[in-house]
């Protein structure tokens, strides 16, 4: 009974000791100093490594990182999020085959991902065009969609169309 009173009581005086030597402000200092580009380059290497730097686990990241734009605006989940999306994974893509790989990609391979990350950014820009200033009607009518919309909605869309 006191073999099990102690191994109960361990974790809670050890959790107890890291508390009171870490502060609060060390803490904050810490999580303020990551950046987005930290970000996009931890995730590269946490779930990658040099013979393999983008796997399924990082591409679905970054596709749930660029398509949750659609919380700002409903309608941007299956447009302006997806353009995003894309060109997030693209640009991955051209970083870690060419920097962090052992062994870069082909020149056709490069191109070719280069032309979606362009793409990518054209259409994002013809989206947001088209929405704030050439189509004010479509921004009303998204903004009457968007307040009636909910949480839970905006979750399951979001992971569907990620």
């Amino acid at each position: 009974k006191d073999a099990m009173t102690f191994m109960r009581s361990a974790p809670i005086e050890k959790l107890k000791q890291i508390k009171d030597t870490v502060s609060i402000d060390a803490l904050k200092a810490k999580t303020s100093a990551i950046s987005a580009k930290a970000l996009v380059v931890n995730t590269i290497l946490l779930f990658g490594s040099p013979n393999r730097p983008l796997t399924p686990l990082s591409v679905i990241t970054l596709s749930l990182l660029g398509s949750s734009l659609g919380f700002h605006s409903y309608l941007w989940f299956a447009t302006v999020g997806y353009t995003v999306s894309l060109g997030l994974i693209a640009m991955a893509a051209l970083i870690s085959y060419n920097i962090l790989s052992n062994e870069p990609i082909p020149k056709l391979s490069n191109l070719q991902t280069f032309m979606v990350l362009i793409w990518s950014i054209r259409l994002t820009a013809f989206l947001l065009y088209r929405e704030y200033v050439a189509w004010p009607s479509l921004h009303a009518k998204t903004r009457r969609v968007d307040e009636e919309s909910h949480d839970e909605t905006k979750l399951g869309v979001w992971l569907t169309c990620a």
